[in-house]
């Protein structure tokens, strides 16, 4: 705690005396300097190596949970902690890899590899990733960690997309005029590196998105499907997903000036025959540039028992799962440098129903702290 606390201290200090100092002697943007550190090489005249840079991110979270029953759970996590490069090569290839770390316990620090993966794109509207990729579907499913509005992805992600998140696979995305497409086949299995790629069985992902600006008006209006089947394995010992054998979502955003509202309409089947559905509303809203009030409602209903679970700091104070959720969250973002250097602050309440009377009743409040630094 002391740690995460110190972090935090020192992160705030820094981002005040630097916008301080750049603010009073004219100097251009303190942040852009030093993400450009980044940037270990940048050569477009190198036939070979064009560009490598370091990637990763760093995420702190202050979290205070309370159930009516389960009592009190107050914690200051590493939520993420990953480090790693990517370089692009030949003009048409990029190679990336990252590692995530476990800084709450450092013994090991080494958890897995997340994206590590081989890129070809020789013209801009097509790309091929062949290794392990984040196999993105659901609004939230498909938005990186570095880039969610709200503190952590919602409840529709957490029990209908695949929330592992990297898998062995291969992907190809294009884009023709107002239309993207992504189609990917990938392996979900349950291994830290690429040694278990299809082992037990695997899974298809499908999307279409569509950019209906110029018709509807607005800065932004995209809609876009997704459907997974996958397939069922033998054994689930080193299975790595949800035992969801279909799932669809149709999930969109719109944006005017600076009222955003984005939206999920998901449903899931599951091996057993179970069903879910799912809807997720935010709405939120740009104050300035640096400040965004965000809400966001979600709700879940499942067909049978203890198919529904809460999210991370929930968990902690009721493990078991129910049949109905709903959350309201609310939330105020501070932006310093975009996402790149961002502080979060929530507040949700949640009541799950659990029709099963087996220990999955929740009916809390949570409020959460967050710092979150990518590169």
């Amino acid at each position: 705690m002391k740690l995460i606390l110190s972090f935090i201290n020192i992160l705030a200090l820094t981002v005040l005396v630097n916008t301080q100092v750049s603010a009073a002697e004219g100097h251009v943007d303190p942040f852009e300097q030093i993400w450009s550190n980044a940037t270990i090489y940048n050569n477009s005249d190198n036939d070979i190596l064009q560009k490598l840079v370091s990637t990763g991110r760093l995420q702190a979270d202050y979290a205070n949970f309370d159930d009516q029953d389960a009592g009190s759970l107050n914690d200051t996590p590493f939520r993420r902690a990953r480090i790693g490069f990517k370089a692009t090569l030949y003009n048409d290839f990029t190679v990336h890899s990252e590692m995530d770390m476990d800084f709450n316990d450092t013994d090991p620090i080494y958890n897995r590899l997340t994206d590590s993966y081989i890129a070809w794109q020789p013209e801009d509207n097509w790309k091929i990733k062949i290794g392990k990729q984040s196999a993105g579907f659901t609004l939230d499913g498909a938005t990186s960690s570095k880039k969610l509005i709200a503190i952590e992805r919602s409840k529709v992600a957490g029990n209908i997309w695949f929330s592992k998140e990297y898998f062995n696979g291969i992907s190809y995305s294009t884009q023709r005029d107002a239309w993207n497409y992504t189609v990917g086949i990938f392996s979900n299995d349950g291994g830290a590196e690429l040694d278990d790629a299809f082992e037990e069985s695997h899974f298809l992902l499908l999307s279409a998105g569509y950019d209906f600006t110029d018709s509807f008006g607005g800065d932004k209006t995209v809609m876009r499907l997704d459907y997974v089947h996958q397939e069922e394995p033998n054994d689930f010992d080193n299975f790595n997903t949800k035992k969801h054998e279909n799932v669809v979502s149709l999930n969109g955003k719109w944006q005017k000036d600076s009222l955003h509202f984005w939206g999920d309409i998901a449903y899931a089947e599951g091996f057993t025959g179970y069903e879910l559905f799912a809807v997720q509303l935010m709405p939120f809203c740009d104050l300035s540039e640096k400040y965004q009030l965000v809400s966001r409602y979600t709700y879940i209903h499942s067909s049978d028992d203890n198919q529904i679970g809460l999210s991370r700091y929930e968990k902690n104070l009721v493990s078991g799962k129910g049949d109905e959720v709903q959350e309201l969250f609310l939330g105020l973002n501070a932006y310093y440098y975009g996402h790149k250097l961002k502080w979060q602050n929530g507040i949700q309440f949640t009541k799950m129903k659990d029709a099963a009377n087996d220990g999955g009743e929740y009916e809390g409040v949570g409020f959460t702290s967050a710092i979150r630094i990518s590169w």
